[in-house]
């Protein structure tokens, strides 16, 4: 467990943005709990069932943080869950772009759109993220760098163009 930082940039940036932010630390709200997740590993904190529960029910889209490797299957499953119960809310999952173990969200594109989520964001979220929730709303084409989404059902990734040049401009 540590503090998800990429997390705590991205709610600040989408604030910043002028959205409303509701942060669901799922180790944080319950972490001396420890379960069995699909007989493959232990997780700590909160199910994906709990955590969809705190979502509030007027959201507009929800962001899933892909920290580690080893939370991929949790990705996968928090998603299945999410839609069941907000069909048509897009589901966006970003990188943890600044951690040395961190894992590549481009090498497993086809399993977030296959579990259900919308959009994938590669690189750094605190800039792509606000962009692309401008196009969802305005319903406008997916032009933001480094996103994936589908294209008449098939998987499409936007090159990243690159980094974030200001990292003292972050809120």
């Amino acid at each position: 467990p540590y503090f998800p930082l990429e997390a705590a940039y991205l709610a600040s940036s989408l604030q910043k943005a002028g959205h409303e932010v509701t942060v669901i630390d799922a180790f944080g709200l319950r972490p001396n709990r420890l379960y069995w997740h699909d007989k493959k590993s232990f997780v700590q904190g909160l199910t994906s069932q709990e955590i969809i529960d705190k979502i509030p029910s007027d959201v507009d889209a929800i962001c899933f943080y892909a920290s580690l490797v080893t939370s991929h299957p949790l990705n996968l499953d928090a998603v299945k869950v999410f839609k069941q119960k907000f069909p048509s809310i897009p589901a966006i999952i970003f990188e943890n772009s600044q951690q040395v173990y961190a894992y590549s969200l481009t090498a497993k594109l086809q399993d977030f759109f296959k579990a259900g989520y919308d959009y994938v964001v590669t690189g750094e979220p605190e800039e792509r993220v606000p962009q692309l929730l401008n196009e969802i709303a305005a319903d406008q084409p997916i032009t933001v760098d480094g996103v994936g989404y589908k294209l008449n059902g098939k998987p499409r990734l936007n090159p990243k163009k690159g980094f974030i040049k200001d990292l003292d401009g972050l809120p």
